[in-house]
């Protein structure tokens, strides 16, 4: 008798959750639900999908010894923040083909209420109009219609003092 050699791989486990941020310290906190995964193959082919629990965030897939990436459809509500391996937050690249895979974590938060279209309308106290920039939190001042140097260590210290 013959065994098909697909039944002779054991599948691995492919566990993660996603966390939401809501301390802003780009560390998880609290479990989203909900949220779509799904698991490829590195020609970007889906081999699954799955979507988050809603009370506790986590996601499992039970797969063949392979290497994937799995991605994660990011809310609406929400922008990425990191994932466990630092690199693209939307995705995790791993590989099964010795052993499962069961801490792969995103975090994502809700934007913040900081950053602005444009520069503020009112000077601060050094004359300076500020405009907060994310993704990297960017903190861009202006001055007489120009851009102060972002790395100016005496502005910054003085606005953290008004």
């Amino acid at each position: 008798m013959t065994i098909p050699a697909m039944s002779l791989l054991q599948l691995r486990t492919i566990a993660g959750q996603v966390l939401e941020d809501i301390d802003n310290n780009d560390s998880g906190d609290v479990p989203i639900g909900s949220v779509s995964i799904e698991l490829k193959y590195p020609n970007l082919t889906v081999a699954m999908t799955t979507v988050t629990d809603t009370s506790n965030g986590t996601f499992t897939f039970d797969a063949p010894p392979d290497i994937y990436t799995i991605f994660q459809k990011t809310p609406s509500e929400f922008l990425n923040v990191q994932d466990i391996e630092g690199n693209n937050p939307d995705s995790i690249a791993i590989d099964t083909s010795t052993a499962s895979s069961l801490r792969n974590e995103f975090v994502d938060e809700h934007p913040s209420p900081f950053p602005s279209s444009a520069p503020t309308t009112s000077r601060t106290a050094l004359g300076y109009f500020l405009w907060l920039r994310k993704p990297g939190l960017r903190l861009i001042l202006y001055k007489d219609g120009k851009i102060a140097h972002p790395n100016h260590t005496a502005v910054y210290q003085q606005l953290l003092i008004v």
